[in-house]
């Protein structure tokens, strides 16, 4: 076999084995995410299960619709309180599921209802954007203390002031671009000081680009829930539209928002797009498959969890430190220095094999010359005739 042949072949023999690949998605969210512990709200898969399915990961996931970061920022009746962020992660880990960190993503998608709340003309104290973020900050923290947490995927606010039922209310998307300002400026820091690798996708910017250029997306309507416009009675295609209802998306919105995590490959993993949520459907649909998350009750935080924070610092101070985990830039490149490096060794490796197999077939060809010839007649010269 050709040596090229033969490199390339281990090339891609040993690249899986370099890779990380993930095994478990852990949910936290509201009903952007919410694949039934309250209720769905779409006529699809969400962008978690597209996402799932093409990372072919394990799903555990505590969204409930109506979240917000922690209840207890809001004046709310108690009948109108879902579990929150806090609380979710609360009921995670009562279920004592011990995921080992590093074959595990968590994925946060939490913001609507706070912006909402906080932009509500009802006379209650105004929450303002950092402390929202604050509240998102000290959740992640909880989740670095408690599980180890690594890797954190971090989904921007969507547009608000695009959805049907806050159409043109300019004040709620100030304050989600506010509020994903912080996200993005703070990002740096909430690494550094928790020790995580923390990515965040924009899924904002990404609907302000669906609303501008709709067609491109492939949908006629974004301006208008599709059971706004259809109450079972039109023929119109649901996914036409990028609205589900008021305030929630379609499946094929979903399937966009999936598609950008997909694209952005978050902490170097690797897969193909999403194109038919058909294959999405069928696996979802097959028996005891991962991609199906168990569905949990609802249940109020009991402050189990609540001195993360405090104690995240005292245990870094107290070890000298957790170990910092490696930036995804970083990891790439030393998995490119690694591959080289084992190219280079297995190249060395033939050089010296082709080299030794050349210089032993000399030496073989000049000792089967020499033995071979002895016993021959070799006639002799004759002298008289040479000379003349």
């Amino acid at each position: 076999m050709p040596l090229r042949t033969t490199l390339l072949i281990l090339l891609v023999a040993i690249t899986p084995i370099l890779a990380i690949v993930p095994k478990n998605l852990v949910i936290f969210g509201d009903s952007y995410s919410d694949v039934g512990n309250l209720q769905r709200q779409t006529n699809g898969p969400l962008w978690v299960e597209d996402v799932a399915y093409a990372w072919n990961v394990s799903v555990y996931n505590f969204a409930f619709g109506g979240a917000t970061c922690d209840s207890d920022l809001y004046a709310l009746d108690p009948s109108d309180k879902s579990p929150s962020l806090r609380d979710q992660i609360e009921i995670y880990y009562d279920q004592k599921l011990d995921l080992k960190p590093e074959e595990t993503i968590y994925a946060i998608w939490i913001g609507i209802n706070d912006v909402a709340l906080a932009t509500a003309d009802n006379g209650a104290k105004p929450v303002s954007p950092n402390e929202i973020t604050s509240c998102v900050r000290s959740q992640i923290a909880t989740l670095r203390h408690y599980f180890k947490a690594v890797n954190i995927l971090l989904l921007e606010v969507p547009p608000l002031e695009h959805m049907p039922f806050f159409f043109e209310q300019d004040q709620r998307g100030d304050a989600s671009r506010k509020v994903n300002t912080l996200f993005v400026v703070q990002n740096a820091d909430w690494s550094s000081e928790l020790n995580i690798r923390l990515k965040i996708i924009y899924t904002h910017q990404l609907l302000d680009k669906v609303v501008a250029a709709p067609a491109s997306y492939g949908f006629n309507n974004v301006t208008h829930g599709y059971w706004e416009v259809c109450t079972g009675t039109c023929t119109d295609n649901e996914n036409d539209y990028l609205w589900w209802d008021a305030g929630h998306l379609t499946g094929a919105g979903h399937k966009i928002i999936a598609n950008e995590i997909i694209r952005a490959s978050p902490f170097d993993v690797e897969a193909y797009e999403v194109d038919d949520v058909d294959y999405v459907k069928e696996a979802l649909s097959e028996p005891a498959t991962k991609l199906k998350s168990d569905v949990y009750k609802a249940k109020s935080a009991t402050g189990t969890l609540d001195n993360a924070p405090e104690k995240e610092k005292e245990s870094t101070a107290s070890s000298g430190g957790l170990q910092r985990p490696m930036s995804s830039s970083n990891m790439t490149w030393s998995r490119v220095y690694a591959i080289w490096i084992l190219l280079l060794l297995i190249m060395t490796f033939f050089c010296c094999f082709s080299v030794g197999r050349a210089r032993l077939t000399t030496i073989m060809a000049s000792f089967t010359t020499k033995y071979n010839s002895r016993g021959r007649f070799v006639p002799l010269r004759d002298l008289e005739s040479s000379r003349e």
